[in-house]
């Protein structure tokens, strides 16, 4: 509570102090030559500084995920709620945790990426490519791998985007029940197309 206290009392110091121009004329302090001497609040510089910051933050949230049938093997459902951290108007970097619901099977999952928009965020359509690393596990199962994939960033209002991406190329490594598999993923089938949103703080 002192701490929440002094940080108000902070703050409208240097509020008041902004609004006399950011200087202060102390009383009568005079230096030898008979002129007033005029000094310069470091605490308006401060409020200054915060006032010429973005108003848009530089955390985003979202979500994201992915919907496809098949009469082979049903429906394969994936959900991923997403953080990431704006480096650059260019770069992202961030993760994803996922669930999918396939075959009857569940699978939770950690992705983390890093994001590199060609076209840099906040202009109307933006095209980008993500790298990522998915971690994906459940009971007797594990897979990991890097992978890349090309996507789309369409701005429909200040600080708010949705987001879509296809396809995959990489590196994948399988354990199920002990049995283990690697190899090159390429991957253009329609259930890799995966659409969310993000939006800023």
């Amino acid at each position: 509570m002192k701490r929440f206290a002094f940080i108000i009392a902070f703050l409208l110091t240097g509020f008041w102090v902004a609004a006399q121009d950011g200087k202060v004329v102390t009383p009568k302090e005079v230096n030898p030559s008979g002129e007033t001497v005029t000094l310069t609040s470091p605490v308006s510089g401060f409020v200054d500084d915060l006032a010429s910051r973005p108003v848009r933050g530089k955390w985003y949230v979202g979500l994201g995920g992915g919907l496809d049938y098949s009469s082979a093997y049903g429906w394969d459902i994936c959900i991923a709620p997403d953080l990431s951290y704006k480096v650059s108007n260019s770069l992202f970097v961030g993760t994803q945790l996922s669930y999918s619901y396939y075959q009857h099977e569940s699978l939770a999952g950690v992705v983390p990426y890093l994001r590199w928009h060609v076209v840099p965020l906040g202009k109307a359509v933006s095209l980008f490519a993500t790298a990522y690393a998915p971690i994906q596990f459940w009971k007797d199962y594990l897979q990991v791998g890097v992978r890349v994939k090309p996507g789309l960033a369409v701005r429909l209002s200040e600080g708010f985007y949705v987001m879509a991406s296809y396809g995959s190329v990489g590196y994948s490594y399988f354990n199920i029940s002990g049995v283990t598999g690697s190899g090159r993923v390429n991957n253009w089938d329609v259930d890799t197309i995966d659409i969310g949103f993000i939006f800023s703080l």
